[in-house]
């Protein structure tokens, strides 16, 4: 059982960085997203995770929208195409760019208590 309840938790390094793209220092670039089937280690919460717990594979970007004022939603793919052996997809991290740190974990998504199964590509 996770110590963390399942969803989306933005990152220290998010939150610096959504206080730049305020300011007007940058735009916000959303560079890739990553998926784990690991868990969060001792001593770390999803703010402080600076990748997936657990790195399975790259997750595509498919979709950034606009739902309703003042939200952005993000909608990240996983393909089956490359997997070998199938895995409990645990956690999910979005990145992005930020002008002085360069890539940056944005967003962590946290699936411990419900983890999603991925399939192989064989099944």
């Amino acid at each position: 059982m996770s110590k963390f309840e399942d969803g989306s938790y933005g990152s220290l390094t998010g939150v610096s960085l959504i206080g730049k793209v305020l300011a007007g220092r940058c735009s916000m670039k959303y560079t890739r997203a990553a998926a784990g089937s690991g868990q969060i280690p001792e001593g770390m919460t999803p703010k402080t995770m600076t990748g997936p717990a657990g790195y399975v594979m790259d997750a595509m970007i498919a979709a950034v929208t606009n739902p309703v004022d003042g939200e952005c939603q993000v909608t990240v793919q996983i393909k089956s195409d490359n997997v070998e052996t199938g895995f409990y997809l645990t956690n999910i991290v979005l990145f992005a760019e930020d002008p002085d740190e360069g890539e940056v974990p944005f967003t962590y998504l946290s699936l411990e208590n419900e983890p999603e199964w991925i399939r192989p590509a064989s099944s």
